[in-house]
């Protein structure tokens, strides 16, 4: 979970209370990964740049920390062969 402290739009503490609530959740072993922010931008879109603290994730997906748990995790109960890959025909148009 990423947050921040100053997100305008959704209070840090519900983040906060999901993060209580996972870890009560998780199982043994498991690992619950909180980072809060004190500052974070806004979204990069115009429209919602003035959301102050909203775009936490902006931040998160520059963090290789981010990308480094995500591949030390796995779904034991995804342990069945990945569906087979089907080659999609061309479209029947072109671009340009």
């Amino acid at each position: 979970v990423y947050h921040s402290a100053d997100d305008s739009v959704i209070p840090v503490a519900a983040a906060d209370g999901m993060v209580k609530a996972l870890a009560a959740a998780a199982a043994q072993g498991s690992e619950v990964r909180y980072v809060r922010y004190q500052h974070a931008p806004g979204p990069p879109i115009s429209e919602y740049s003035a959301l102050v603290g909203h775009g936490s994730y902006e931040i998160a997906y520059r963090d290789a920390a981010l990308y480094e748990w995500l591949l030390r995790h796995q779904c034991d109960k995804c342990g069945r062969p990945l569906a087979r890959w089907h080659e999609l025909p061309p479209p029947p148009f072109t671009f340009g």
